[in-house]
C-alpha cells in the first residue's frame, strides 16, 4: 500500500515537470509555445538573416553605358599650358555600389557623380565645368580649374587672363608689370608714346577722322587718347582701303577717351586709327610729318576718302606702342 502511494506521487512529479517543460502559462491563464534551446537559436539566426536581407539589393548593381563618351576632357586645343590642371582622364564610370538595399556609384577622388550616372573631374571637363550643369562653348572654350575659359586664355584667381598680354598676369598667373610697362609676349616691357599736339578745335560737319600710322618694326599699338568730345563713338583701326582690322566701342563720358588696347601692327605696313562719326573729334594745325616715335610713325590725318593730308592733326594723342 505504501509503495503504491509513493509511485503515484513520482508519476504526478513527473507530469508536472513535464508541464513545465512543454509550454508557459500567461498572466490571463492562455499558453504561448516555448521553444527548445535548439529552436531558440534557430530563431536568433533567422533575425540576423533578415536584418542582413534590408541591406542587399535585389538586382545586380551596374555601371552606366558609357559607349558614345570620348575619352578625355572634350577640350579644344586651348593653345596654352595650364600647368596640367587639362590632364587626367576627364570622366569614369565608377564602381557600382549597393549601399542600404540600393544600388549606387562610387566615384574615384576628385570626381563628381552627375546626372547620366557618370563621375567626371569637373575641373576641367568641358560638358561638366566647375559643376554637372555648366557646359562651355564649343570650339571657343575650355575648363579650366573648373571655370570656361576663351581658348588661348588662363584662369588665373581673378578670372580668365591672356598671359601673353594682360599686364596682371604677364607670362604667369599673378605677374603683375610695373607702372610705365606693358605686356607683350608674356614679357613685361617699356613702350613708348608718340604724345602730339594739344587739339584745341572742335571738328564739326567733317566725314570719318583719323590718322595714317605706320609700323616700323612689329609691335603692339597699346593705348591711345580719343578727344571725342564727350560723345559716344566707334574707332577702327582699318587698313589704307578701309577694311576693319579692330574696333573699340567709346561710351559717351569727359571730353577725352583713354583706349587700353591691344592691337598688332606689322613692321613697314601703314594703317589708319579713325572715328566712324568724324564729327566728335578735336583738331589742330600740324605740319611736322612723319613724327616717329619707337616703332610707330605718324604721317598724317586722313578721312573718308582715305587721302593723307598733312596741314592737320585729327582726333588722337598719346599714341603707345611697345616692343
Amino acid at each position: 500500500m505504501h509503495r503504491r502511494w509513493v509511485g503515484a506521487l513520482g508519476l504526478v512529479w513527473v507530469a508536472a515537470c513535464a508541464h513545465a517543460v512543454g509550454e508557459d502559462t500567461t498572466p490571463d491563464g492562455g499558453k504561448i509555445h516555448t521553444s527548445s534551446p535548439d529552436a531558440a537559436v534557430s530563431k536568433d539566426s533567422g533575425a540576423d538573416a533578415d536584418a542582413k536581407a534590408t541591406t542587399q539589393c535585389t538586382v545586380e548593381c551596374t555601371t552606366a553605358d558609357a559607349g558614345d563618351l570620348a575619352p578625355g576632357t572634350g577640350n579644344p586645343d586651348p593653345g596654352v599650358f595650364d600647368g596640367g590642371y587639362d590632364g587626367g582622364p576627364g570622366w569614369s564610370v565608377g564602381t557600382a555600389d549597393c549601399s542600404g538595399s540600393t544600388c549606387d556609384i562610387q566615384c574615384p577622388t576628385a570626381m563628381t557623380l552627375c546626372s547620366d550616372r557618370i563621375c567626371y573631374d569637373v575641373e576641367n571637363h568641358h560638358d561638366h565645368c566647375g559643376a554637372c550643369s555648366t557646359a562651355c562653348a564649343d570650339g571657343t572654350e575650355w575648363c579650366t580649374q573648373g571655370h570656361c575659359c576663351s581658348v588661348g586664355q588662363q584662369y588665373c584667381s581673378s578670372g580668365c587672363a591672356d598671359l601673353s598680354n594682360d599686364a596682371q598676369n604677364c607670362g604667369a598667373c599673378g605677374n603683375a608689370c610695373a607702372n610705365g610697362k606693358t605686356c607683350n609676349g608674356g614679357v613685361c616691357s617699356a613702350c613708348v608714346p608718340i604724345t602730339g599736339p594739344s587739339l584745341p578745335n572742335a571738328i564739326s560737319g567733317w566725314p570719318t577722322s583719323g590718322l595714317r600710322i605706320k609700323a616700323l618694326a612689329t609691335t603692339t599699338l597699346s593705348s591711345f587718347t580719343f578727344h571725342n568730345q564727350g560723345q559716344a563713338d566707334t574707332v577702327e583701326l582699318t587698313t589704307t582701303s578701309g577694311t576693319v582690322l579692330e574696333s573699340i566701342s567709346v561710351p559717351a563720358s569727359t571730353t577725352t577717351f583713354v583706349a587700353n588696347v591691344s592691337w598688332p601692327l606689322t613692321a613697314g605696313t601703314s594703317y589708319e586709327l579713325v572715328s566712324l562719326s568724324g564729327t566728335n573729334g578735336y583738331w589742330d594745325s600740324y605740319s611736322t610729318y612723319p613724327t616717329t616715335g619707337g616703332s610707330l610713325e605718324i604721317d598724317g590725318m586722313v578721312d573718308s576718302s582715305h587721302s593723307v593730308q598733312t596741314i592737320y592733326w585729327f582726333d588722337f594723342t598719346d599714341l603707345e606702342t611697345c616692343p
